[in-house]
């Protein structure tokens, strides 16, 4: 396996390990329950040797058989009728709940409803004894293991026995019709009868949770592969510029994993398991010879490029679902013009409604050179992100070199597009391996009709891999 197929199936449980969890716990308790409360069935063996001289008159000579298939036939004479029949007579399994078959639906399964009720019953009781029987050979020997199931343990042990018992009866009559001998012998013999078991045979309620937890989580996987294969993501940045039409502005490594740990601890202790902030600037530095960093620097010289008849960068990161990458690469393209010189501000407008917030309105320094600010939504009832936000960029153009925007996702914000209107210039980042092409499509209509037609960027970046962790 390739190291990127490895990449691909790490990224694949990043994305879905929380659902397959949830699957494998799910389909796991519900083995638990079925243990608990499905019938209990015991399983009793009574073991045989079977005869192995062919049946002659007095004036032959014995005959021992050694052929490979001659234990397997009579393995399969065990389970006949003709052993069988008797045995439901005997018992009279054919009056037992568990065996017979008084109800309509079995005689709508035998046939015509007008079949004598005793008949029906009888058939009934011998198919379900001949699939609650198991016969098998041990080894390469004469020996012959035969196990009876049922939900009383003292009756399996009697049906064990009992079809023993008439096994052996059967070899009995069938040697003195062959010899036309009364009492003819046999080897033919029970060499251990079944006993009351004492334990359920099923698997028990430890190995069907565990059966039912490995089971989930391998149809969960199977689902969810299925699905992405109807759903095709981004797997290399020539499928971005195919799908979207145009090359990518800038192509970012993955974050350092020292970074994306941090990051991942803050959104997932700090903020209720939500995507982190990028307001959360100081765990998110990247180390100077980070290929992330380089690539942010790389799209830093493109954004330079497209303001230079502007007065300050101003720059908006969107995505087309909630992201882990996005925050992380508006915080640290920030961070970035920040350390070329240029007095920076950060705006976090990607904060979920109903999130308690500390932010105020006016700036508050981070570094050298580089204020963030967010909105205070409980500071009015009725909060117009779109006017914010324009007050916030009117205010920053004029105190600041350059601007940089943590947008909310595109399609799932209702006010994304309205944001966009407000930016001269938008990044759409693409995590590869994780977005969905569809879903960035759209993500990329919604930003053209928004912004009166202005292409936004586009940018590739790959996944952070240790959110398989978080």
């Amino acid at each position: 396996m390739h190291d990127t197929e490895i990449g691909a199936v790490f990224n694949f449980l990043g994305r879905h390990y929380r659902r397959m969890l949830i699957a494998g716990v799910c389909a796991g308790l519900l083995g638990v329950l079925y243990a608990m409360f499905a019938p209990s069935y015991y399983a009793a063996t009574a073991t045989l040797v079977v005869e192995n001289r062919r049946p002659r008159t007095v004036s032959d000579p014995p005959q021992y058989i050694d052929e490979p298939g001659y234990v397997d036939t009579q393995v399969a004479t065990i389970q006949s009728d003709l052993i069988l029949r008797p045995v439901v007579a005997a018992l009279r399994l054919a009056k037992d709940p568990e065996f017979n078959g008084s109800d309509r639906l079995s005689a709508r399964l035998f046939g015509d409803a007008d079949v004598p009720r005793d008949y029906r019953e009888e058939q009934m009781a011998i198919a379900r004894l001949r699939r609650s029987l198991a016969a098998s050979r041990v080894g390469a020997s004469h020996v012959v293991e035969l196990t009876a199931r049922s939900r009383d343990a003292e009756k399996a042990a009697r049906i064990a026995n009992a079809v023993a018992m008439r096994f052996v009866e059967d070899q009995r009559a069938f040697a003195e019709k062959i010899t036309e001998r009364a009492n003819a012998p046999t080897a033919t013999r029970i060499i251990g009868q079944a006993t009351r078991p004492l334990e359920n045979a099923g698997l028990g309620a430890v190995m069907l949770g565990a059966a039912g937890f490995l089971g989930g989580l391998l149809l969960s996987g199977v689902a969810l592969a299925a699905m992405e294969a109807v759903r095709p993501r981004f797997s290399s940045a020539g499928d971005v510029a195919n799908a979207l039409g145009r090359a990518c502005a800038g192509a970012l490594g993955a974050p350092s994993r020292k970074t994306a740990v941090k990051a991942g601890a803050q959104g997932l202790f700090q903020r209720r398991r939500r995507p982190p902030a990028a307001r959360d600037v100081p765990p998110y530095a990247e180390p100077e010879t980070s290929p992330f960093l380089e690539g942010l620097r790389r799209l830093a010289f493109v954004l330079e490029q497209g303001a230079v008849a502007q007065h300050a960068i101003v720059a908006g990161f969107a995505s087309a679902a909630p992201s882990f990458e996005r925050p992380l690469a508006a915080a640290n393209m920030a961070m970035l013009f920040a350390r070329m010189g240029r007095k920076t501000l950060l705006i976090d407008m990607a904060a979920p409604p109903g999130q308690p917030d500390d932010a105020g309105q006016a700036p508050s320094p981070v570094q050298n050179g580089l204020d963030v600010v967010a909105p205070h939504r409980s500071s009015a009832t009725h909060f117009n992100p779109a006017a914010w936000l324009r007050s916030a960029l009117s205010a920053g153009a004029e105190a600041y070199d350059c601007v940089i925007v943590d947008l909310p996702p595109i399609l799932v914000s209702g006010d994304a597009p309205f944001l966009v209107n407000l930016l001269p210039m938008t990044v759409l980042l693409v995590t590869l391996q994780s977005d969905l092409q569809s879903e960035t499509l759209e993500a990329l209509r919604l930003i053209e009709d928004s912004s009166a037609g202005r292409a936004p960027l586009v940018a590739c970046m790959d996944p952070a891999f240790p959110k398989t962790i978080f």
